[in-house]
């Protein structure tokens, strides 16, 4: 359990919870919690046409969150990734949701555009060989194999057997198929 005020939320600062209040309204609102199950954080996602605000907003950093450390849905994949031997890496929340939703439950996200070193450091504590990246893919078609290529190298650093999944339309994600 946690208290209120480490997740960054509910703190007796006014100007704090206004400018949260503004960045979560009108937000699809994901929980994100650390490797045990407990929330440590939130994201939101504009869901109105016209929203011309960032179409995504985590959480603010705090002692128990912090985004580069964190696996998201690393919760529920972590067993069905160490029965299968292999984990898959998305990079946001849909993805990783969507893929639970199609069977794929030893899916994690990374949150970022690339993999941090935290994060590899969760992977082996899995206990896992293989891992297979299903990045998004950007409108610049090197961007996207740069990703991938840096996240993998990341990954064979620590010995883990990389694969990468294509994703076969620009602009596109593991969440639209």
């Amino acid at each position: 359990m946690f208290k209120v005020g480490e997740t960054g939320f509910g703190k007796n600062n006014n100007a704090m919870n206004d400018v949260m209040r503004r960045v979560f309204t009108d937000r699809v609102i994901f929980s994100i919690r650390d490797k045990t199950g407990s929330p440590i954080s939130f994201a939101g996602r504009i869901y109105k046409d016209g929203d011309e605000r960032r179409k995504w907003e985590n959480g603010l950093t705090t002692s128990i969150f912090r985004k580069g450390q964190v696996l998201y849905g690393l919760d529920q994949a972590r067993s069905y990734a160490f029965n299968n031997d292999k984990l898959y890496i998305v990079e946001g929340y849909t993805d990783t949701i969507r893929m639970h939703i199609h069977g794929h439950t030893n899916t994690v996200g990374i949150m970022f555009s690339q993999i941090t070193e935290d994060q590899v450091l969760e992977i082996k504590k899995l206990g896992i060989n293989r891992v297979v990246i299903a990045l998004d893919k950007d409108p610049e078609e090197s961007k996207t194999k740069s990703k991938a290529f840096t996240s993998g190298l990341k990954l064979m650093e620590h010995n883990l057997e990389v694969y990468v999944k294509s994703i076969p339309k620009v602009g596109h994600d593991p969440d639209s198929y």
